[in-house]
């Protein structure tokens, strides 16, 4: 829940860099959906002007890797 905390206080680079190491870290098996749930939840909280930026793609890009997106 940190990295939404840091998404919703406007630090949304660090906030979805840090879901995404945290995301990728994780064996295969153990990306489950209430993972998935979050990064998604994660995802959703960054404001629309900053959909475009780099480490928000990068993150949307790990999600749909996982079988997410």
């Amino acid at each position: 829940m940190r990295t939404l905390w840091m998404v919703n206080a406007g630090d949304v680079a660090a906030g979805v860099e840090h879901a995404s190491a945290a995301l990728q870290s994780l064996p295969s098996k153990d990306q489950i959906r209430p993972i998935i749930a979050l990064g998604k939840e994660v995802l959703g909280a960054v404001p629309a002007p900053q959909i475009s930026k780099p480490a928000v793609i990068e993150f949307r890009e790990c999600l749909e890797l996982t079988g997410a997106g």
